[in-house]
């Protein structure tokens, strides 16, 4: 758990001496995956390989190619697509990291070039449309890119320490109805992101970025529980921001319908171009 928000005064029996929450507070999976049960032994990507290839390609990435990952404002340099440090711990097993997932995986794959083939007249709209990516079936390739998103955030959450809401297993098992799943998820465009892109292009370095947030959590500890979670998650400009809460009995999604126009965040001012450029000679993915 990067950072936790007690419900009550806070004392050490529940938190380390860095502010996290302690272990003894977390989900045990005892090794087991979060999605069906089975021994974990597959680490899921945080960003799709596929993304990672298109955008910095096959590496190994060094020289003028080298790739970055910053996390708690540290550096790291990254070889390749399948870095270590690009992986979720073990927390899935191999069957549902793969043939169960398929599907799901290859529905944001699509989805992924599309948004990157179009950003152009994305960002000029505001909005794009699902059956611009998946045609007549756009309701099945939606639901299937949402699985994806479900699928990275259970991850996230188990290597965490959350467990995980058995209606987001629901959803991965038969991608359907999205009312009952109890997540709040909102896309957005953030400006700053398309700004920090055009700033490292003219300076010129490569401009691809991915995001994971902190995973932030509420924990009360009069029922010694996790009662919320929340983060977020980015492909280039494009960001997922997504909430967990024990008192939430539906989904509130803006994605769903036919055309999605996403929230939109303007430039908040030069200095943050200038923040999210602080590895400016290097920088090329960031988490």
């Amino acid at each position: 758990m990067d950072s936790h928000q007690d419900s009550e005064p806070e004392t050490s029996q529940f938190v380390g001496k860095d502010g996290k929450l302690l272990s003894a507070w977390r989900h045990d999976y005892k090794g087991n995956c979060w999605w069906c049960g089975q021994p974990a032994d597959s680490g899921e990507h945080k960003y799709k390989k596929s993304d990672l290839v298109r955008d910095f390609g096959k590496g190994p990435w060094s020289g003028k190619n080298a790739v970055v990952k910053v996390a708690e404002g540290r550096e790291k340099g990254l070889q390749s697509p399948g870095s270590a440090g690009l992986r979720f711990a073990k927390v899935l097993c191999s069957t549902c990291n793969s043939a169960r997932s398929q599907k799901a995986d290859l529905a944001y794959v699509q989805f992924s070039d599309y948004v990157i083939k179009q950003q152009e007249s994305i960002l000029e709209s505001g909005c794009f449309q699902w059956p611009a990516i998946f045609g007549r079936s756009w309701r099945s390739g939606r639901n299937l890119v949402t699985a994806y998103w479900l699928k990275h955030i259970g991850c996230r959450l188990a290597e965490g320490g959350v467990e995980v809401d058995p209606k987001i297993i629901d959803f991965l098992n038969r991608p359907g109805r999205i009312k009952h799943v109890p997540l709040r998820m909102e896309l957005g465009i953030h400006e700053d992101l398309v700004a920090l892109a055009e700033h490292l292009k003219s300076h010129g370095h490569g401009s691809g970025s991915f995001w994971i947030g902190n995973l932030k959590c509420s924990f009360s500890k009069s029922r010694r529980r996790i009662t919320s979670v929340s983060s977020h998650w980015g492909l280039a400009w494009l960001r997922l921001t997504y909430e967990w809460s024990g008192e939430f009995t539906k989904a509130n999604v803006n994605f769903w319908d036919k055309q999605i126009c996403p929230a939109r965040f303007a430039i908040l001012g030069p200095e943050s171009i200038e923040k999210n450029c602080g590895l400016c000679g290097e920088e090329n993915a960031e988490e």
